[in-house]
């Protein structure tokens, strides 16, 4: 069984990882398998299952009780406790993102192991909640959330974090070791792409959901510490794609003469963009979670020039396609470096270290490993 309070699809990072990860379980389950969640985010990916039971948003009043309770955020919570206690038939559960550690304790008591597949939250997040400086929804929600996930990942038989980061910050916050395992992070299946030729105009693509305050944070001091340095002299250009790109954004971007604004791009255009582009940059200097971003540009063949903060989940991907730095001379310098390189062999590297550490097939082997190690802590404890 597969419960999930994130919707597969293609539409943002949550929702890839959960298709990635219910693609995996089916495969490895050779198609048993039982999803319980919300619906399938259009248009709708391919994945083989036996039976889903979808969960539909809640009333504005259930939703606002279980937040001021503490008893979950998520729709999924109680329509998965109800469904396990009816049929308790599941060889194993499959729990993954913000659900109340209530499914992981119940299905546990039936005699039903549990894989915990936790919300990526930066690792400063679990312990720094409480300091946030305004209470508020956003913050009522990630309180509650985090209370959540600490608690299956706690009861959980066996944890699969996305990143190192996610499995350290976890296990200190609970205070619990063994049976997890980080870098698990990999793609959602895909067809065989020829890689774009590379472009005669340098051109640097940022590609993120620019109405966060964390990536909006990014851009703009990208924006002002980087490429106001470049901005007429180099012939280069800019690319801002992604979705909700605020005024503040739109504003400093219309005072350089080569940035170009995309908002909301359809996945048409954005192979179109990747295709344009020379080398992607991730600027983020804060936020949660693995930046899917950069690894959706190695995999199209696009070196990546990224913060240190962006770069969490992907310390095994060489540094030949991957420069990582610390201040906006650094990046600088690595950006004016790739521009002199040969990019078309630059580009058969980056998908070489894509299907090298991401790739599906790789994703549904690192599933596999870590089944057969909980079958096997299970059988010393029977």
């Amino acid at each position: 069984m597969f419960v999930s309070s994130l919707s597969p699809g293609f539409i943002a990072g949550g929702s890839q990882c959960t298709f990635a990860f219910l693609r995996a379980v089916s495969e490895i389950h050779r198609g048993r398998v039982t999803y319980l969640g919300p619906p399938f985010l259009e248009p709708k990916p391919a994945v083989v299952i036996e039976s889903s039971l979808l969960v539909r948003p809640r009333p504005f009043i259930a939703k606002a009780f279980g937040l001021l309770t503490g008893r979950h955020v998520d729709r999924t919570t109680p329509a998965a406790v109800t469904y396990l206690k009816k049929h308790k038939t599941f060889g194993v559960v499959y729990v993954n993102g913000e659900i109340s550690g209530k499914v992981v304790g119940v299905a546990r008591r039936l005699g039903m192991p549990v894989v915990f597949i936790p919300h990526n939250f930066a690792p400063e997040y679990l312990t720094a909640t409480a300091r946030h400086p305004r209470i508020d929804i956003r913050w009522l929600h990630r309180r509650v959330a985090i209370r959540c996930a600490l608690e299956g990942y706690r009861l959980a038989d066996l944890r699969l974090c996305l990143t190192e980061h996610d499995r350290l910050a976890y296990e200190r916050a609970t205070g619990t070791s063994g049976a997890a395992e980080g870098n698990m992070y990999f793609g959602y299946p895909m067809p065989p792409q020829p890689l774009a030729a590379t472009p005669e105009t340098f051109t640097v693509l940022v590609n993120t959901n620019m109405a966060s305050r964390e990536n909006e944070d990014g851009v703009i001091f990208f924006l002002n510490h980087v490429w106001t340095h470049i901005n007429g002299r180099e012939g280069w250009r800019l690319i801002l794609a992604g979705r909700h790109p605020t005024a503040r954004i739109k504003d400093r971007a219309a005072q350089f003469g080569n940035v170009e604004v995309i908002s909301r791009p359809e996945p048409e255009q954005m192979e179109a963009l990747f295709a344009r582009s020379s080398v992607c940059v991730a600027s983020s200097r804060t936020g949660s979670g693995i930046k899917l971003r950069v690894a959706e540009a190695l995999r199209r063949g696009l070196p990546v020039v990224s913060s240190a903060h962006c770069s969490r989940g992907y310390e095994q991907v060489s540094p030949d396609v991957m420069r990582i730095y610390g201040s906006p001379e650094e990046c600088l310098l690595q950006l004016r470096s790739l521009a002199q390189e040969d990019l078309d062999v630059l580009r058969l590297r980056c998908r070489a270290e894509y299907e090298r550490h991401f790739s599906f097939s790789v994703g549904v082997s690192k599933c596999q490993a870590a089944l057969g190690t909980l079958r096997l802590e299970r059988m010393v404890t029977a």
